[in-house]
C-alpha cells in the first residue's frame, strides 16, 4: 500500500501536470482543427478528442486520490502519537503544517471535480443530447483553468511521513537568531512536528548510548549537545567528502560516540525506529534548504586542512556565509555570522549588524549583541590530520562548532537582482574588528517562470477563449 501511495505522489508531483498539460494542448488543437464547429464532433477527429479528454479526466482522479491519502496518512501518525501519550498538536509548526495538507487535499478535490466537469459539458454535445451552442468552447476553457490549478498545488515528497519527508513541503516560520550547537540548531529548526518528536526519542537513545569516556568531565547536556553535532558532521561529511570520509572511517567515528556495542543497535534504530541512514537523509535534505550553513563548515574543514598555521594564530576567527544566488524572493534567505573566540578574553561581548539598503532586502537593518564562548582547549602545533587515533581534523572540527557562536540573520529580498549586505562585527568599545560585504543575487528560475506565469496562462487562455470564439463567431 505504502509502495502504490508513494508511486501516486511520485506522479502527481512531476509527470501528471505536465502529461495533462499536454493533453489539454492536443485536446485544444484537435478542436481548432474542426474550427470547433460542434456538428463535426462526430467525425474521426471528434472521436480522438472524446478520447484524450478522457485520459485527461482519468489522469486528474490522481491528485483526488494522492491529496486524501496525505491526510489519511498524516491522521494516522498523529493518532499513534497521540495513543503514545505525545500530543504531536503542541508541537511548533502544526497548525501550518495541518493548513497546508487541507490545501493539497481540497485543490486536488477541485481538479478532478473540475475535469469531470469539463468532460461531462464535451460528453454532453458530443452525444447530442443539447442544442446550447459553444459547450465544447466552455469545456475545453475548464479544462485549461484545471491546469492552472494543478501547478498550485504543492505535495511532499513521500506519503508515508516518514522521517525527514515533510523537509521542503513543511515551512519553518520560526528560526533561531543565535546558533549554539550549528548544525544540531538548524538540523532540529527544519524538522517537521513529527520527525521532531522521533528525533526526542533519538536524542534519548543517543544519551543512553554515551560511553563514559566520551567528553568526560563535561556537563551530561553538554555531552549530548556534542554527540548529536558529532553524528551530524560525520553524516554531512560522509556525504560531501565520501573520499575522506569513508565507510570505515564513518564507522569508526560512529563508534568513538555511541560505542562499540551499542553502534549495531545506533545504526539499525532498533529502541527508536529512527536508523542512521534516516539520519543521513534528513541532513541531506536540510542542507537543500539551508545550504549557508553547510558551507561555513566546509570553510572551516578547508582552513583545518589548508591554511591551519595562519589560522592557529588567530585570537579571534570569523566568517560570514550566505546564500548567494537564490531562484525566488517568495522565500526567506540565511546569513550566517560566525565568531570563534579562540585566545581572547573570556565573557567578552560583540556587536553584530547587518545593513542593507532600504529597498534591498527586509530587514534592511538588524543588530545582535552576542556574548562569546572561548575555546577552552589548545589547538595542537602540529597541523591535524583528517583522521587519526589522536585529535585530529573531526575532532577539532566538532569543538569549533559547538564553542563557536553564530548569529543566524533571515530576510527577504525586495525585488530581483544583485542585493549587497554589509556585516559589521565590533567590540565592546566600539571598535570595528571585522567588516564584510556579501553580494547575493536572486534571479528568476526556471521554477519560478512555471509557477508564476504557466497557471495564470491557463487560466487567461480559459477565460478568454470562449470572449474571442464570440467576437470572430467561429
Amino acid at each position: 500500500m505504502a509502495v502504490l501511495a508513494n508511486t501516486i505522489n511520485k506522479l502527481s508531483r512531476t509527470f501528471n501536470k505536465w502529461i495533462m498539460t499536454a493533453f489539454g494542448v492536443i485536446i485544444f488543437s484537435l478542436l481548432l482543427s474542426l474550427g470547433f464547429r460542434e456538428e463535426q464532433l462526430q467525425s474521426v477527429t471528434g472521436t480522438l478528442t472524446l478520447g484524450f479528454w478522457s485520459l485527461f479526466t482519468l489522469f486528474s482522479f490522481f491528485y483526488t486520490l494522492n491529496g486524501i491519502l496525505l491526510k489519511i496518512s498524516f491522521d494516522k501518525a498523529v493518532s499513534r502519537y497521540r495513543k503514545e501519550g505525545k500530543p504531536v498538536q503542541g508541537v511548533r509548526g502544526y497548525n501550518d503544517l495541518v493548513s497546508s495538507l487541507n490545501g493539497a487535499r481540497n485543490l486536488s478535490i477541485a481538479i478532478t471535480v473540475g475535469s469531470i466537469f469539463s468532460f461531462s459539458l464535451y460528453i454532453v454535445k458530443y452525444l447530442g443530447l443539447t442544442e446550447v451552442k459553444n459547450l465544447t468552447t466552455l469545456a475545453i476553457a475548464f479544462a485549461f483553468i484545471v491546469i492552472s490549478v494543478i501547478f498550485l498545488v504543492e505535495y511532499p515528497e513521500e506519503t508515508s511521513f516518514s522521517p525527514g519527508g515533510l523537509i521542503g513541503f513543511y515551512e519553518p516560520d520560526v528560526f533561531p537568531l543565535t546558533l549554539d550547537n550549528l548544525l544540531s540548531d538548524v538540523f532540529l529548526t527544519y524538522l517537521d512536528p513529527a520527525t521532531y518528536m522521533d528525533i526526542d526519542e533519538w536524542l534519548a537513545e543517543l544519551e543512553s548510548f554515551l560511553p563514559e569516556e566520551f567528553e568526560k568531565g563535561e556537563k551530561q547536556e553538554t555531552r549530548v549537545e556534542r554527540a548529536m553535532e558529532r553524528i551530524l558532521l560525520i553524516s554531512y561529511l560522509s556525504q560531501s567528502l565520501p573520499e575522506m570520509v569513508t565507510p570505515e572511517i564513518e564507522k569508526k567515528e560512529i563508534m568513538e560516540v555511541v560505542g562499540r556495542q551499542n553502534y549495531d543497535a545506533f545504526v539499525k534504530g532498533k529502541k527508536t525506529g529512527l536508523t542512521y541512514k534516516e539520519i543521513k537523509n534528513i541532513v541531506r535534505k536540510v542542507e537543500n534548504q539551508a545550504e549557508e550553513v553547510f558551507r561555513l563548515v566546509d570553510q572551516l574543514v578547508i582552513k583545518l586542512m589548508d591554511d591551519y598555521k595562519s589560522f592557529r594564530k588567530k585570537e579571534m576567527y570569523f566568517d560570514v556565509m550566505g546564500k548567494t544566488q537564490q531562484g525566488s524572493i517568495k522565500e526567506s534567505t540565511g546569513l550566517l555570522v560566525f565568531v570563534l573566540n579562540m585566545k581572547g578574553e573570556e565573557n567578552s561581548r560583540v556587536t553584530v549588524k547587518t545593513n542593507s539598503d532600504i529597498n534591498n532586502v527586509q530587514p534592511h537593518a538588524q543588530q545582535v549583541v552576542m556574548p562569546l564562548d572561548r575555546l577552552t582547549f589548545e589547538l595542537p602545533e602540529d597541523p591535524p590530520k583528517f583522521v587519526s587515533d589522536g585529535e585530529d581534523v573531526l575532532s577539532i572540527l566538532t569543538a569549533l562548532l559547538q564553542t563557536g557562536d553564530t548569529v543566524w540573520f533571515r530576510f527577504k529580498p525586495n525585488s530581483f537582482g544583485y542585493k549587497v549586505v554589509t556585516v559589521q562585527i565590533e567590540n565592546e568599545e566600539g571598535q570595528l574588528l571585522f567588516g564584510n560585504s556579501l553580494e547575493m543575487k536572486f534571479t528568476k528560475s526556471l521554477s519560478f517562470y512555471v509557477k508564476a506565469y504557466l497557471p495564470k496562462l491557463s487560466a487567461l487562455g480559459g477565460v478568454a477563449l470562449p470572449v474571442i470564439q464570440g467576437f470572430f463567431g467561429f
